[in-house]
């Protein structure tokens, strides 16, 4: 049971409490089944893979080969998250990344076929009326929530490397504006590091 604790809170906070529960993890192995690929993990007597440590110390469960990406092409290993999903924003997969093409993808985010899939889902997801009606640093606190990051220094890196100031309306950056939060913006501060098999 301590163990089935531990793992509910590591989902918490990776996923939002309101998908789990204590009680639907004390199924055992089935419950805990459907919880480890949306966290990356797989159930597996396999010690941890070299690159990644579990966070959650047991040999039955470890973390799932997390380097090898393979929709769309050859197998992406080593690199960024971003890199190797194809997501250069670090999308969180569900019914918005579906629609653009995205499957699940490693530790809850989605895996697009292609860069350019993934970056014409980042564009198309600022481009919809919820981040309309923000300013660019609310685009970015609405990207990068405080629970998950550090959305102060998130949008202040965004503004020097974009040179856009955060009070903006995002209704008004220009095309190549929106292109330039995305790629010169959101896409660098997300870690975009190439590795192999490409």
């Amino acid at each position: 049971m301590d163990f089935a604790r531990a793992l509910y809170k590591l989902a918490a906070s990776d996923l939002g409490a309101a998908k789990f529960s204590p009680q639907a993890l004390e199924g055992g192995d089935q419950g805990l089944s459907a919880l480890l690929p949306q966290r990356g993990w797989s159930a597996t007597s396999a010690a941890p893979q070299a690159a990644a440590a579990a966070p959650i110390a047991s040999p039955a469960f470890a973390p799932a080969p997390a380097s090898a990406a393979s929709v769309g092409g050859a197998a992406r290993r080593g690199g960024s998250l971003a890199w190797r999903n194809q997501n250069p924003g670090n999308i969180r997969f569900g019914e918005f990344a579906k629609a653009h093409g995205g499957v699940a993808g490693e530790r809850g985010f989605a895996r697009f076929p292609s860069e350019d899939a993934g970056r014409d889902a980042g564009l198309a997801l600022l481009k919809t009326k919820p981040y309309q009606a923000l300013t660019v640093g609310g685009a970015i606190s609405r990207w990068a929530p405080p629970v998950e990051n550090n959305t102060a220094a998130y949008i202040q890196d965004v503004a020097k490397r974009t040179k856009l100031d955060p009070s903006r309306p995002m209704s008004s950056l220009r095309p190549e504006e929106l292109s330039q939060m995305f790629s010169g913006g959101i896409q660098q501060h997300e870690g975009w590091t190439p590795g192999a098999g490409e």
